[in-house]
C-alpha cells in the first residue's frame, strides 16, 4: 500500500498541466494578425473540426472556411485540412495537396490568452487571443434578411363561400 501511494504522490502532477490539444479547444480565437485576416475568428472544437469564421469584412470568397484540425505533438505541428471543393478559391492552391488542402502550422507559443502559429510553407506568423464571444455575430444572423419585417395575414374569403 505505501508503494502505491508513493507511485501516486511522486507521478500525479505529471498529466496535471493543460495540454495544447485542451488548449487550443477551450475557447474561440480572434486573429489579431497584421493585414486581411485580422478579426478573424478560429473555433476548434474537440471532435476535430474547426470553423475559421473571416465575419462581415471579408475579402475572400466566402465566410466561413470549414475542415479538420489535427495535433501532432511530437513535432508541435498543428494541420488545417479542407476538403478540395469547400476550399476552391479560399485556400491558396501552394496548399493543394491530391485533392485536398493541408495548411501546416509550427506552435511558437500557446498560453490560455495567446496562440502563435507560424505557416510552413510561407513563414507568415498568425497571432491569435482567447476571446469571448461578446463581439461576435454567428453567421446565421449575419445572412438574415435586412429591412423591414414581414407580417403575414390571412387572405380575405368572399361570404358565404364555404
Amino acid at each position: 500500500m505505501g508503494k502505491l501511494l508513493l507511485f501516486v504522490f511522486l507521478f500525479s502532477g505529471l498529466g496535471l498541466g493543460a495540454q495544447p490539444d485542451s488548449l487550443f479547444t477551450a475557447v474561440w480565437w480572434e486573429e489579431t494578425s497584421e493585414g486581411h485576416r485580422n478579426g478573424y475568428f478560429l473555433r476548434l472544437n474537440p471532435e476535430g473540426n474547426f470553423d475559421e469564421d473571416a465575419g462581415p469584412h471579408h475579402d475572400r470568397a466566402a465566410r466561413n472556411l470549414l475542415g479538420r484540425w489535427e495535433w501532432n505533438a511530437n513535432e508541435q505541428i498543428l494541420t488545417l485540412g479542407v476538403d478540395g471543393v469547400m476550399g476552391k478559391g479560399i485556400v491558396s492552391r501552394k496548399y493543394l495537396e491530391g485533392r485536398d488542402y493541408y495548411i501546416d502550422y509550427d506552435l511558437v507559443s500557446l498560453t490560455e490568452a495567446e496562440m502563435i502559429l507560424r505557416d510552413q510553407r510561407t513563414d507568415e506568423l498568425r497571432t491569435f487571443r482567447a476571446t469571448s464571444l461578446d463581439n461576435y455575430e454567428p453567421p446565421f444572423k449575419r445572412r438574415l434578411p435586412k429591412g423591414p419585417e414581414t407580417i403575414f395575414t390571412l387572405p380575405k374569403l368572399p361570404k358565404g363561400g364555404g
